[in-house]
């Protein structure tokens, strides 16, 4: 008789979880849910801003509030900033996070040109300091009974709104001519369109003209711009004399017809923990014309 008793009880406290399961996951896209998984950005590492894109690592944190543990192949995950869709992308590696546990996962985000021309184009029209950053993620998993269910989290934090800082060239002097080598100063200026200062270090730079006579250097001082602000950055280059008879002619009977490149990296310095020592590279083309005209 007791056998039968704990027997039946079993089977009816089975049957209260199976029914909490289903009331649980009722939903196929997980709203509705008293647990399901959550997200958090935990970080963002490895910052490069480039002309065509900006790329980095974002650390997230994915937690599993359920009592049983949660495998998946792929995570699909959106970006926002204050509304404006910037990534979509997904994360094919396996996913295994133990019931009541958590797992880090890094997730690339690449924002290329045209989401980022839209994005500070908003940005502008609204003057925008501020914004919502904002990570939409899902995934389907496979629960015991309940087969498929897809889950959705996002998490949304408040920050700062960043503007890439700009390079433009104002000018080039030739400042002496010698027997092995000529020395060429490229003036430029680099503009801060942030409401925060902004130092960089670790400058190195080429300068090429006609696609063929390339000239490098690098810069030993921290260049400090002011928020709002610009500040000139002077380029030393060394130009062998074989080549400079070459330069000298373009630059004063071919100008107009004559391409360079301006090529500098460098890493920023700023108290942000999410943009400290991130690397920045500037790419600027133009002809030598653009150069004097200045």
């Amino acid at each position: 008789m007791k056998k039968k008793y704990w027997l039946g009880l079993l089977c009816f406290a089975g049957l209260l979880l199976l029914a909490y399961g289903w009331w649980n996951f009722n939903k196929p896209d997980g709203e509705g849910m008293h647990l399901k998984p959550t997200l958090k950005v935990a970080a963002i590492n490895d910052l490069n801003i480039e002309p065509e894109r900006i790329t980095m690592t974002s650390k997230i944190i994915l937690s599993n509030p359920l009592p049983i543990n949660i495998k998946t192949n792929r995570l699909d995950y959106r970006v926002f900033i204050d509304s404006v869709k910037v990534v979509e992308s997904s994360y094919t590696k396996p996913i295994s996070i133990y019931s009541a546990d958590q797992m880090v996962i890094e997730v690339p985000i690449e924002i290329l040109k045209e989401p980022l021309a839209r994005l500070l184009q908003h940005f502008e029209k609204h003057k925008t300091e501020t914004a919502d950053h904002t990570v939409k993620a899902t995934f389907k998993v496979d629960l015991p009974v309940l087969g498929e269910r897809k889950f959705s989290m996002e998490f949304t934090k408040r920050l700062p709104v960043f503007r890439p800082p700009t390079l433009k060239t104002e000018d080039v002097d030739v400042n002496s001519l010698g027997l092995d080598e000529s020395k060429i100063d490229l003036v430029t200026q680099i503009s801060n369109p942030n409401l925060f200062p902004l130092k960089l270090k670790d400058g190195k730079y080429t300068f090429t003209v006609d696609n063929e006579i390339t000239m490098a250097g690098s810069l030993e001082n921290i260049i400090d711009i002011p928020a709002k602000g610009s500040s000139p950055v002077a380029m030393h280059l060394d130009l062998k004399t074989t080549k400079m008879g070459k330069f000298l002619w373009k630059m004063l009977f071919d100008k107009a017809g004559t391409p360079f490149n301006v090529k500098f990296r460098c890493k920023m310095l700023t108290d942000s923990k999410m943009l400290k020592n991130s690397n920045i590279l500037f790419n600027l083309s133009g002809t030598l014309d653009d150069l004097t005209k200045k």
